[in-house]
């Protein structure tokens, strides 16, 4: 698929820090890639499909770019993603077929991710030429909605991840700090009387040791609460034959 390979080409090497910064590089690749004069991307927020990226800054809302289309509403929703595939519209527009295509984007819980909407850059007088040429860009979409998706899965688990290794971490080592300082207090208020002086100065070591290391969570939830809006990914195309022919 010629248009696929423009679209591996064009994206092969890329890197961005954020989502949205990701979702507009690729909005601009789709549309040089298939038979699209525009390609919008909107994502789900709070359950409101909301504005991600354009290749026309003043295609930002649903509801206006699928007007004379079809009729936004919680049905179109429930039957797109019902389906979880594309599904294109037509509109006559002074005699001549115009056409949209509507593509869901669902996770792997088949949570809905969000919509990317693609207008068409050919118009025609029959219908049939309209789906002709959306049918031969279906295997692309489908593969720029397994990237787009991947993507926003993969960051989501990587955030997870590390809200949850600072927040397993950080409670023990707060409870032993608390324990050894409650002990050194204890030892110091009754020093005369503490059979092991010796290891007063042995358990101030031990609080300084597990400060560090709580110093050093820290740091991994200070990473973690950056890294909510910016990390840096690279996009590359792998060719998997090869890499299971290396690892035999």
């Amino acid at each position: 698929n010629n248009s696929l390979d423009v679209f591996q080409k064009e994206l092969k090497g890329t890197s961005f820090t954020k989502i949205k910064q990701f979702d507009e590089q690729c909005s601009l690749v789709v549309k040089k890639s298939i038979h699209s004069k525009n390609c919008s991307i909107f994502r789900f927020k709070n359950d409101k499909l909301t504005f991600s990226a354009s290749t026309d800054s003043s295609k930002n809302d649903f509801g206006d770019i699928i007007k004379g289309y079809c009729e936004y509403d919680d049905e179109l929703l429930r039957i797109l993603f019902a389906k979880k595939e594309p599904v294109y519209f037509v509109k006559n527009e002074n005699g001549k077929l115009e056409s949209i295509m509507i593509v869901p984007m669902v996770r792997k819980d088949n949570s809905k991710l969000g919509i990317m909407l693609l207008e068409g850059k050919e118009s025609s007088s029959r219908d049939d030429l309209s789906r002709t040429f959306w049918e031969h860009d279906k295997k692309h979409i489908e593969f720029v909605i397994n990237v787009l998706t991947r993507i926003e899965e993969s960051d989501s688990e990587r955030l997870t991840f590390l809200s949850q290794l600072s927040h397993e971490l950080l409670k023990p080592v707060t409870e032993m700090v608390y324990r050894n300082e409650y002990q050194i207090s204890t030892a110091t208020r009754n020093i005369d009387n503490y059979p092991k002086k010796n290891l007063i100065g042995e358990m101030k070591k031990n609080v300084d040791m597990c400060k560090m290391f709580k110093y050093i969570i820290d740091d991994v939830e200070y990473i973690y609460s950056l890294s909510k809006g910016d990390v840096q990914y690279n996009f590359e195309m792998v060719n998997l034959k090869g890499v299971i022919t290396d690892a035999l």
